[in-house]
């Protein structure tokens, strides 16, 4: 059955056309004036027609079970925190464990982590976890230090650190690795309860406009085969597993494509975050003079990668850090990993000229979070040092272009919103939060903010000849917005989402 969407504008690489003709999930015609017979027409209203948006770094599992924990919002002190803390320790009275997100102390007044005595003076009764907005650290309290037996002689784990104080202490920080000391007492395991949070992660996905999304989520290919089978998927899913998931029983083999499921590549971590200060750097940080975290030694990460690659998968890894970056590239050199198996570089937040050099030389993709700039440009130049060298080479997207690196943007959500049309705001503006241009030299234009969520959001997924633009023979994904955000990008903050499309049909 054809269908035609006429009276709208709508965006193409040859401009605006009037309409679009699609037969079941495919596009058969795009243009301007006379349009050709259909079996259906649906007017748009006037609105705006764009490529669907494809999100390369999410974690849906994560976005859906963040939706129903305390969510922080950034408090502006301690007290802040207290406050919200105390409200909902009050409303969930039944909770075991009380855990929550988006504490950040660089948009504290305070200006210094929460400690293990904040908490208790709250909840001294029951567990309580809060983590940092990069989720590469959490506070717990007494209690919790208590069940997860963390007393002074305790050791860190291998890419952990338990912050103690000067008397050896613990503080009640806890970071990277050592985070998962926490993991087997508040992770879900009913099969029923984490479908509902993946179902719950992949609505707001729709409703912010996504058509499809790459997604990290560890253990959960039977639960996204079973939505695809009962076609309860509303948009594409790209899943990366995780390197423990080669051990399952139940998982996906190399390339595995299931109608809008799929999933051909594996996650890795070389270090942790910028903001936490565990992102693995070359030079110390400037505010504390450590050097972060890697996560692996080099042998250790070169022997993962291999067994990756060899394993029929392609490589994902997080590396945030200019030193976790050359660990990364060296590793992928090691194993031989060639143009065509496309690696993934996440974040790529500090780089350096002979690192972008190997990227270019290795078929890299850059996959890059526009948003972190907005959240992170307050407090960066500390960390890094004002008018450090290596400055010129953070979150430095227009030299990645520049250099013919294939970027691919994404908002790692739950760390930020997962709407794709603020990730391609922020990527033209730089606004950090006093409205400030943080290194303009790096924006980018609208169209190539619109590509990194299109076209290199398909390349990343190797279906750059299906998805990404609306073209003839293409898949019909395609979203309608109420402005013309591609003459006006100013006014894409204020967008909003009218329709979403996904093969050939309406989700939204």
């Amino acid at each position: 059955m054809s269908k035609l969407i006429h009276n709208c504008k709508i965006w193409t690489d040859s401009g605006y056309k009037e309409w679009l003709l699609f037969d079941e999930n495919e596009i058969k015609e795009v243009g301007i004036g006379d349009h050709p017979a259909s079996d259906e027409k649906i007017d748009l209203d006037g609105n705006f027609v764009f490529p669907g948006l494809i999100d390369s770094h999410i974690h849906v599992y994560g976005l859906g079970r963040e939706l129903s924990r305390l969510r922080l919002n950034k408090p502006r002190s301690i007290s802040e925190l207290q406050n919200k803390l105390h409200e909902y320790s009050k409303k969930n009275q039944d909770l075991k464990w009380i855990i929550g997100n988006n504490w950040d102390q660089d948009y504290m007044e305070d200006n210094r982590y929460p400690s293990k005595e904040d908490l208790d003076l709250i909840v001294d009764d029951r567990p309580v976890l809060l983590f940092r907005a990069c989720n590469h650290i959490g506070v717990v309290n007494s209690k919790a230090l208590e069940i997860l037996n963390i007393y002074s002689k305790t050791e860190n784990p291998l890419g952990g650190i338990i912050e103690k104080d000067e008397h050896e202490v613990p503080t009640g920080i806890l970071k990277e690795t050592a985070l998962s000391l926490v993991t087997d007492h508040i992770k879900i395991t009913d099969y029923k309860t984490r479908k509902k949070i993946i179902t719950l992660g992949l609505q707001k996905c729709v409703e912010v406009g996504l058509t499809m999304v790459q997604t990290n989520d560890p253990n959960c290919w039977e639960i996204y085969k079973e939505l695809e089978k009962n076609d309860e998927l509303p948009i594409r899913v790209a899943l990366t597993i995780f390197e423990n998931d080669l051990e399952r029983e139940i998982r996906p083999t190399p390339s595995s494509r299931i109608n809008f499921l799929s999933c051909d590549r594996v996650k890795l971590f070389a270090d942790g975050s910028l903001g936490a200060q565990t992102a693995a750097l070359r030079q110390p940080y400037s505010d504390t003079k450590a050097m972060g975290v890697s996560i692996h030694k080099q042998d250790d990460l070169d022997a993962k990668v291999l067994r990756i690659k060899q394993a029929g998968f392609r490589l994902e890894v997080h590396a945030i850090g200019d030193l976790a970056a050359e660990m990364v590239l060296k590793s992928f050199e090691k194993a031989n990993i060639s143009k065509d198996e496309r690696p993934i570089l996440t974040h790529c937040q500090i780089l350096a000229q002979d690192l972008i050099n190997k990227m270019s030389q290795l078929g890299v993709i850059a996959n890059i979070q526009p948003q972190f700039v907005t959240t992170d440009s307050q407090w960066v130049e500390k960390r890094l040092g004002e008018g450090n060298e290596r400055l010129k080479y953070a979150y430095a997207w227009k030299t990645l272009l520049n250099n013919q690196i294939p970027i691919a943007g994404g908002s790692d959500s739950p760390i930020e919103l997962p709407n794709p049309l603020h990730g391609i705001y922020a990527a033209i503006f730089r606004k950090n939060p006093q409205n400030e241009i943080w290194r303009p030299e790096e924006k980018l234009s609208f169209n190539e903010s619109l590509d990194m969520y299109t076209k290199g959001g398909a390349f990343a997924t190797m279906m750059e000849n299906q998805l990404g633009q609306l073209k003839e023979n293409y898949f019909a994904d395609f979203i309608v917005v109420d402005k013309d955000i591609g003459e006006k990008p100013e006014g894409i903050m204020d967008t909003k989402i009218i329709q979403v499309w996904v093969n050939g049909k309406k989700k939204f």
